[in-house]
């Protein structure tokens, strides 16, 4: 090699492993949250069942959930695990629940369940994703088995800060007509 391409060569050689030390570096150190991208407030999403009647809106339940601004969401589960029968099978020493008989069973939540996530968008403006979903257990006729009723709605919504939003309005099920709304105050 001249001593001319070496002294041409060198700085080069020497820039292209500076500029990939930095790369490595800088792919390898954490990442730092600006204030700006910082959850910095908690919101009280309040979900409300109801029955109209009339003009008139009566609320039968409430619930209450504080979810975290810009993190992966909270969940809700109030109920009971309600047992269903699935099998017989009669047991050969005539042990069992009925003579002989043994039962198996699976378990159902049976109440309300959420999942919600939100994003604060301004000081006023709730960016919510949730899942809800109800149901209740309604007394079986004649023998046959008891009937779950269910209500499942899934919401994309904005909502403002303390103004509550009606997400939806049945008419019809189980003989009563019905409401649900969701309410979303920013915790400060």
């Amino acid at each position: 090699m001249t001593p001319r391409f070496r002294t041409r060569t060198a700085p080069a050689l020497l820039l292209v492993l500076l500029t990939a030390a930095s790369l490595t570096a800088a792919q390898t150190e954490a990442p730092q949250a600006s204030d700006k991208d910082a959850s910095k407030a908690n919101v009280l999403i309040t979900v409300r069942i109801g029955k109209t009647e009339g003009s008139n809106r009566i609320p039968v339940k409430s619930y209450s959930l504080v979810v975290a601004d810009g993190t992966p969401g909270a969940k809700l589960l109030s109920g009971q695990r309600v047992p269903f029968p699935t099998a017989s099978k009669q047991t050969a020493d005539g042990s069992g629940d009925d003579g002989g008989e043994m039962k198996d069973f699976i378990y159902q939540n049976i109440g309300f369940v959420t999942e919600a996530r939100v994003r604060l968008l301004d000081k006023k403006t709730i960016h919510l994703i949730a899942e809800i979903e109800d149901s209740r257990m309604r007394e079986s006729q004649d023998g046959k088995p008891p009937i779950v009723e269910t209500r499942q709605l899934r919401v994309n919504a904005m909502l403002t800060d303390g103004v509550p939003l009606e997400l939806t309005r049945v008419e019809g099920i189980s003989d009563q007509a019905g409401f649900v709304e969701v309410e979303a105050k920013i915790l400060r």
